[in-house]
């Protein structure tokens, strides 16, 4: 029991027993007087002294309740997620002491809790901790400062109240799986409404549980990936239109590693060597694919590509799958890191039969030509024509234009059109045409 140490409680106790020993003076005078007397008078003291002690009692018992009620109603709004909450410092000197002892008590957790809030806003990470209807119980100044709005405004509203529609079942149902796994869950990806417009965050999320088991609500942390997230749409949408114009290539494209592994080809590369798929393809050699007799040119011509950064217009014979080879041009270059550092190459690789076959007839056509022309310089003509001007004059008496001459002979078309300009003039023809008739009718072309 509590001792009397209040002054009221002292005055009124003291009244008390000043009315029992009163009490017992006046019994034992009234005994003197007679027996009626005493009866009555016994009965009324009794009566004061005991209505004087109950009224101690009431006192003593109220000065004590009602401060206990009052520490009480402030732990409970400590409890609930006001670390100001203190209580009234009244009652007797042992309640009143251990009001003060609880107030220093939350000036402590107070101070404890701000530092707590204080380091983690100098990270920049969002603390939210929210309870089983996923209402907010708690908030740092980083998350305030990402809503926009004050930690009174926040506290007790639902959390998907800021989130993005969107976002609203995906995050709830990532919530529920925490919940039931009561495991830490990494990576939950959730937007949210803010006055800077739609921004993305992180979270990492722990369940949180009662004494008895029960599921309480969940404590996150979070970072604002917003700038982070665009970046990587963009990266992702680049490498899509890479890799779309990539594959769209008419040319064979071939990325190797260093050691010139195949880590990537195009659609074209795999059509163009005749295998089924990619992965044929994907970890051999490259130079696996190169004739024998190219291959110590071809592994040169990486180490210079290396050295240098890009080989343009190298031919080799490449081989299939199905054994044969064709003809093909290749053009290679580096592909460095933000240090220039090589990291792999790239190629790009042309067949070029058709080509081959072009220039092939066009050195016959040539060769025929120049075979003719040889013929009929062993006979004077009387024109003075040279050796080129008579095989240009084939070739003007065969239809050919300037472009379609040069190309025959190796020569740019203004030095064809200069020599059909003096073929005119040595033998005194106005046009091609007529050029062309007399020098078939005079035997000048084979």
């Amino acid at each position: 029991m509590f001792a009397l140490s209040s002054a009221r409680s002292r005055a009124i106790a003291a009244g008390a027993l000043g009315l029992l020993l009163l009490a017992g003076v006046s019994t034992t005078a009234a005994v003197d007087r007679g027996p009626g007397v005493t009866l009555w008078l016994s009965i009324g003291l009794s009566t004061a002294a005991f209505v004087a002690v109950a009224t101690t009692v009431t006192v003593v018992i109220l000065s004590t309740i009602r401060p206990l009620a009052a520490l009480r109603a402030s732990a409970r709004a400590i409890t609930a997620g006001d670390p100001q909450a203190t209580a009234k410092v009244s009652g007797p000197e042992e309640v009143a002491s251990l009001a003060r002892d609880f107030n220093a008590m939350t000036d402590a957790l107070a101070a404890k809790a701000k530092e707590y809030i204080d380091t983690t806003n100098l990270t920049g990470v969002t603390l939210l901790r929210v309870d089983k209807d996923n209402r907010v119980t708690f908030l740092n100044d980083a998350m305030c400062q990402f809503l926009g709005k004050s930690r009174e405004e926040i506290l007790g509203t639902p959390i998907v109240e800021y989130l993005h529609p969107g976002d609203v079942a995906s995050t709830t149902e990532a919530v529920r799986q925490m919940a039931r796994s009561k495991r830490l869950a990494r990576g939950i990806m959730s937007r949210y409404i803010t006055p800077m417009g739609t921004r993305v965050t992180e979270w990492n999320g722990y369940p949180i549980f009662d004494e008895e088991g029960r599921y309480a609500g969940v404590h996150g942390t979070g970072r604002d990936i917003t700038e982070r997230k665009r970046a990587e749409d963009a990266l992702r949408e680049s490498e899509e239109r890479l890799r779309s114009l990539f594959e769209a290539s008419p040319d064979a494209i071939i990325l190797s590693d260093l050691n010139t592994n195949i880590i990537m080809v195009n659609h074209q590369a795999v059509r163009l060597l005749r295998y089924d798929n990619a992965e044929e393809v994907i970890g051999r050699n490259s130079l696996e694919f190169i004739a024998p007799e190219d291959r110590q040119r071809a592994a040169e011509n990486a180490l210079r590509t290396l050295q240098t950064g890009a080989v343009q217009s190298v031919e080799y014979t490449i081989l299939r799958k199905d054994g044969t080879s064709f003809p093909a041009e290749l053009s290679a270059s580096s592909i460095v890191d933000a240090q220039g550092r090589p990291q792999a190459f790239t190629g790009v690789v042309r067949d070029i039969t058709q080509r081959r076959r072009a220039e092939q007839a066009l050195q016959k056509a040539r060769e025929d030509i120049e075979s003719r022309v040889e013929r009929r310089m062993q006979q004077v003509n009387g024109y003075g024509l040279t050796f080129r001007e008579l095989a240009v004059l084939h070739l003007v008496a065969a239809g050919e234009s300037d472009k379609e001459i040069a190309t025959v002979l190796s020569i740019s078309p203004l030095t064809a059109h200069k020599h059909i300009a003096n073929i005119l003039e040595k033998m005194g023809a106005a046009s091609r045409t007529e050029a062309g008739v007399r020098a078939l009718r005079e035997g000048l072309l084979d």
